[in-house]
């Protein structure tokens, strides 16, 4: 029994260790020698392994951010050819993943920021979330009578002149 667990625990490291490094728990059942079904046994019936886990796939992430850096800032050699012979090298950057890393780490600065004004026919915002009912609207319209000393009736009629309008 002890050598069954000992041989357990190995597989689990060995399995956590290949996923830290590819990130994919396909491969690295396949280098762990196991079945991959074996890593969502131990999440379910494993106390301690999902914890194991996280650490190995926050070890993954930072793996595949260190390459993205590193491919945005330092970029990566690329042959020049010239009449079929290497000539030369330039180095080719990533934009896109510098973009990527910037969103990442300075979300408040870098993110996509999309501002919508809606309006209706005369300019007025109004809330697109809602189609008020006819409760909603009698409700409005009995503030609305109170309020500037007019008929329930007229101050329906009102509303949904400007709904209308949307």
């Amino acid at each position: 029994m002890e050598i069954e667990n000992k041989i357990l625990q190995h597989k689990k490291r060995a399995f956590l260790e290949a996923y830290a490094y590819t990130g994919n728990i396909t491969k690295a059942a396949e280098i762990a020698d196991m079945p991959r079904q074996n890593h969502y046994d131990w999440m379910k019936f494993d106390p301690d392994y999902p914890a194991a886990f996280k650490n190995a796939d926050e070890a993954a992430s930072e793996r595949l951010e260190t390459e993205a850096r590193r491919r945005a800032v330092e970029g990566t050699s690329k042959p020049v050819f010239y009449q079929g012979a290497v000539c030369g090298a330039i180095q080719e950057y990533s934009d896109n993943l510098l973009m990527f890393l910037l969103k990442g780490s300075k979300p408040q600065k870098y993110r996509e920021n999309v501002t919508m004004d809606v309006g209706n026919k005369d300019n007025k915002p109004f809330d697109i979330r809602t189609t008020p009912t006819e409760e909603l609207i009698q409700a409005e319209a009995e503030k609305i009578a109170k309020m500037f000393g007019i008929s329930v009736d007229k101050a329906i009629e009102k509303l949904k002149r400007e709904y209308e309008g949307i």
